[in-house]
């Protein structure tokens, strides 16, 4: 930070690629967050069982981000 309490270029470069990766994690844990089959109270659910989800919630969310936090083929 300069003396001014502005922010210098590397500090914006890095408060610019936090906030980025900041809204991605939101985003997954939105996702998460609304899937009843990853409930804590629950057994593992069946790939079926997740690739259902996906289709349910493929015009909120992008196929590669839930494959990969389902654990599952984006195909």
């Amino acid at each position: 930070m300069t003396p001014s309490g502005r922010l210098d270029a590397e500090e914006r470069v890095e408060l610019s690629r936090l906030r980025r990766e900041n809204a991605e994690l939101r985003r997954d844990n939105e996702f998460l967050g609304r899937g009843e089959s990853r409930s804590l109270l629950r057994v593992e659910p069946t790939v079926s069982e997740c690739y259902e989800l996906m289709e349910a919630e493929k015009a909120g969310f992008e196929i590669i981000r839930m494959a990969r936090l389902l654990g599952v083929s984006r195909s």
